[in-house]
Formats: structure tokens, sequence, C-alpha cells
């Protein structure tokens, strides 16, 4: 009795500090995205102003609008220029090189609405670029539309990744992109300077006529998209936060136990290991193929069974078992039905697990060993499970050809209408 009472004690301890390591990382998560004097109603009331600011600006004379269009660019790729390069930049501070997944784009604190406000912007980049055909030679504007396209295009995809959480690497370790000239952090690094530079001489040439006008409404513009960036995030519910006070509340009110709890919390904090990720799409794989070989033996031996009941039977004998044995043949072709159907959907299933994978490789190159090893494992049961059925097939062709030739040699001895 002691010893359970000592065993309660130390799963209670336990217990008791996980729920302040969860509260610890609650706590720490909270203040971080705490911004002092940045609230909702702050941000609005500033963004408002900033807006009427902007269209009594515009609605006075002695601006040149070509100039505004060049510093809205430069400023834009600016900001593209310096994100990317942090991106690119090695990080002390991120020594774990195991490979994880966040669950989605959004768990990690990127809304709808900021992926929208960077497709708008890179948008309205390109179109006032365009507009600027008579200041921009053409090869000077598509080395612009290419950085402000790529940035569309990740935004447009995050947009629909949210919708449909498709998983996305977390990166622990900047290594990898020591010796990669293909990064896609790179390229966009090199085009981005490429367009940079290529607005260096357009601003030469209009430096002598900005006027301070053009400035101001640039800076106004400017603060209102930062504004706005603050505003989307702000009315972010931060996912890993309110994951993990889930996880809390369900342990408290013992809805799991610690060591579920535990795990829970791993993806939550480090993330999804490679396996995790396609484990619902390759547990259904399995689970079908397990499926298809039940039906499978189950063919084989009725088969067998029905073959016994034919061969070696004198005419008599055979008389009886043979509509017995032809009795059987539509429940065997509703199976065979069935099987081409689970062989349908499987087919499906393995082209999602193809795609996911690719997706996944085409973000993250080191990934490829350990998801080919997972693919290797998956095709292996897939190879066995696909022996078998192709045997039932020969043997269920070999049968129907052997139940034709009996019938053939029972209606010999038969007379007619019989």
């Amino acid at each position: 009795m002691s010893d359970v009472i000592e065993f309660q004690s130390v799963n209670d301890y336990k217990r008791d500090e996980f729920i302040k390591y969860l509260d610890s990382e609650i706590s720490y998560l909270d203040n971080n995205m705490k911004r002092p004097g940045w609230t909702i109603w702050a941000i609005t009331g500033a963004l408002a102003t900033i807006i009427w600011m902007i269209i009594s600006r515009i609605q006075q004379v002695g601006y040149v609008i070509s100039n505004i269009y060049i510093i809205l660019i430069f400023i834009s790729l600016s900001e593209e220029f310096f994100k990317t390069l942090k991106a690119v930049l090695p990080n002390s501070n991120m020594s774990s090189s195991e490979k994880r997944f966040y669950h989605s784009v959004g768990s990690i604190g990127l809304t709808r609405s900021f992926m929208l406000l960077q497709l708008s912007r890179t948008t309205i980049v390109i179109y006032i670029t365009h507009l600027l055909n008579h200041l921009l030679p053409a090869t000077n504007r598509i080395i612009i539309y290419i950085p402000n396209a790529y940035v569309a295009i990740i935004s447009l995809v995050g947009i629909i990744a949210i919708n449909y959480q498709f998983p996305i690497p977390r990166y622990d370790s900047k290594s990898k992109y020591s010796g990669t000239l293909f990064n896609p952090s790179i390229v966009m690094l090199t085009f981005t300077f490429l367009a940079l530079f290529s607005l260096i001489i357009p601003c030469i040439d209009i430096a002598h006529i900005i006027k301070a006008k053009d400035v101001e409404i640039v800076l106004l513009i400017a603060s209102a998209y930062w504004l706005l960036s603050l505003l989307t995030k702000s009315k972010l519910e931060y996912p890993l936060i309110n994951d993990l006070i889930n996880i809390k509340r369900s342990l408290i009110f013992n809805k799991i136990d610690l060591e579920d709890s535990r795990k829970r919390a791993e993806i939550v904090i480090i993330g999804l290991k490679v396996s995790e990720v396609f484990q619902g799409t390759i547990n259904a794989i399995l689970l079908q193929f397990q499926t298809l070989d039940s039906y499978t033996e189950y063919l084989t031996q009725k088969i067998e069974s029905n073959k016994g009941k034919i061969r070696g039977k004198d005419f008599i004998i055979l008389y009886e078992t043979f509509k017995e044995v032809e009795q059987d043949q539509p429940i065997i072709l509703n199976t065979l039905d069935k099987m081409d159907a689970l062989l349908d959907l499987i087919r499906k299933n393995m082209l999602k697990l193809t795609f996911q994978t690719s997706v996944i490789v085409g973000m993250d190159r080191d990934m490829q060993a350990d998801i080919e090893s997972l693919q290797d494992q998956v095709k292996e049961v897939i190879k066995q499970s696909r022996a078998k059925y192709n045997q039932l097939i020969t043997n269920h062709e070999e049968f129907v050809n052997e139940l034709k030739n009996v019938k053939d040699n029972i209606n010999k001895y038969l007379p007619p209408n019989t």
C-alpha cells in the first residue's frame, strides 16, 4: 500500500512540475508577443489619421507622382532585401539540427490577412513599375518584377497553405545555407539586390527634382503600411500559446495523462518529426492495404476450396457441386469489384503522399533522405501486397477457365434444356 502511495506521489510531483513548465512557456511566449502601447485601438486611430493626412496631401498640388512611385518601389525592395538577408545569415542561437515541422503556416503566427497584405503590396509595386515605362527601361522593369512576383506567389501559396493546414519545415539550424547556390532565399536576395541596383540611376536622375512633399507622401504611405502590418499581427491569437493552454487544461482535468501531454507539448513547441507529418496518409494507405490483403486471403481460400470441389469428382457428384460453385461466382466478382475500388483509393492516397513529400523536398532538400527512407518502407508493403493481388487475379482467371471447361463437359452429357 505504501508503495502505491509513494508511486502516486512521484507522479503528482512530475505532473505539477510539468504544469509549472507549461506556465513558464506560456508566460515567455506571451511576453514576447506584447507590444507596450500598441493596442488595436491605438493602431486603428493612428492608421485613420495617416490615411486622412495622405488624402489631404494628394488633394493639394506640388508633388510629382513618378518621383513618389520610384521612392515607394525603392523602399519596398529595401524591406524585402533586409528581410531576406536576415533569413540567410546564420543564427548562432539555433543549435538543434533535428528536422521538425510546424503543423501549418498558421502555427508560426502568420495569418491570412498578413499574407494578403504582402500580396497586395507586391502587386501594387508591380503595377506602378509598369506605369513607369517612360522612365525605366524594359530590362530594369523585368528585374524589379521578379522579386515582387516571387513574394506575391509565396504569399498566395501561404494563404492556400493556411486553409489546408499544410505542414512546413521548421529550421532550427541555418548551416544548410552554406554551399547552397540555388537556395530560394539566396536567389531572392540576388534578384532583390539587382532590382535595387537597377533603380540607382533613375534615383540619381530625379534627385534634383524631388520635392519635400514627394518625400512626405511616401513616408505617410510607408507609415500606413507599417501600421497595417501591426494590425494584422495584433489581431492574431498566437496558436502556440492556445495549444499549450489547452494541453495544460486537459492535463489538470485528467482528460490526458502526463506522457500524452508531454508528446503533445513536444509537437507544439519543437514540431513534428518527418514520419509524424505524413503519418495520417501513411496509416490510411497501410490500413487500406491490410483490408486488401484480407480480401485477397478470403478469395484465395474460396477459389482453392472451389477447385477442390470440381476436381477428381465423378459425374453425379460433380453435377451437384458445380451448381454450388457457380453460385459463389457473384460473391467472388463482387469482392473483386471492392478490391478494384480499394486500389483506386490507394492510388489517390499514394498521389497525395507523393505530392506532399515533393513539396517538402522542394522546400528543404535536406529532408529528401528521410522522406525517401519513409517512402521505401511504404513501397515494400505495396510490393508485397501487389504480388499477392496479382497472384490472386491469375488464380481466378485459371479457375474461371477451368470452371468453363467443367460446364462444357457437363453439358455434353445432359439433355437439352436441363
